[in-house]
Parts: structure tokens; C-alpha cells; sequence
């Protein structure tokens, strides 16, 4: 989203004929909000890999022991 932000500004600055297409700032409220939605994505799937790795029988996903996979039971 931040991408997109950007190069839309730069690509609007830059058909208006304005010289300095990166004189903008963006507000730090936007990147501290920006940084907590990527850490806590991260967070989440580093998570789900240790939880997935550790106790695979906890991941719903995973057949149990004696199971087939795809055995209907929900």
C-alpha cells in the first residue's frame, strides 16, 4: 500500500511538471501504524511455523495417528 502511495504521488507530481517528484513526506502516525501491521504479520507466521514444526498434532490441518488424510471428520 505504501508502494502504491508513493509512486502514485511521485507519477502526479511528476505529470504537473513539478521538478522535485520525491519532495513529500510521509507522517511518522503512518509509519509507526505501518510498522506494527508488518510486525504483527511476521509475529503470526513465525508462530504458526514453531506451532506448525513442534506439535504438528496441534495444527488442524495435520492427520492424526491411524487418520487418512481426508477422512471426512470435521
Amino acid at each position: 500500500m505504501l508502494l502504491s502511495l508513493v509512486s502514485g504521488m511521485a507519477f502526479g507530481r511528476f505529470a504537473t511538471g513539478q521538478v522535485d517528484v520525491a519532495g513529500f513526506t510521509i507522517p511518522g502516525q503512518v509509519l509507526t501504524l505501518l510498522s506494527i501491521a508488518i510486525g504483527s504479520a511476521v509475529g503470526a507466521a513465525a508462530i504458526k511455523v514453531v506451532k506448525s514444526t513442534t506439535r504438528p498434532d496441534s495444527v488442524a490441518a495435520h492427520p492424526g495417528e491411524g487418520e487418512a488424510a481426508g477422512s471426512g471428520r470435521c
